[in-house]
């Protein structure tokens, strides 16, 4: 009997990590469960949101939301 959950390969986010810059990308609920998980292990700075009208700088660009 098969007691694993079915995979799900499709891509739910990204992580960019530059020594000690991340970024990570996807839907809320993905972005705060993976941060979660992460503070589990690292204390991190509190983190930035890029949201509509608010844009926020990564290893020197600037970077804005467009769209869902």
């Amino acid at each position: 009997m098969d007691t694993e959950r079915p995979s799900d390969d499709s891509l739910k986010g990204l992580i960019l990590v530059y020594v000690d810059d991340m970024l990570i990308t996807g839907r809320s609920e993905v972005v705060a469960r993976t941060l979660e998980q992460i503070q589990r292990f690292w204390q991190t700075s509190t983190p930035e949101e890029v949201a509509d009208g608010v844009s926020s700088k990564f290893l020197g660009m600037e970077i804005v939301k467009k769209g869902e």
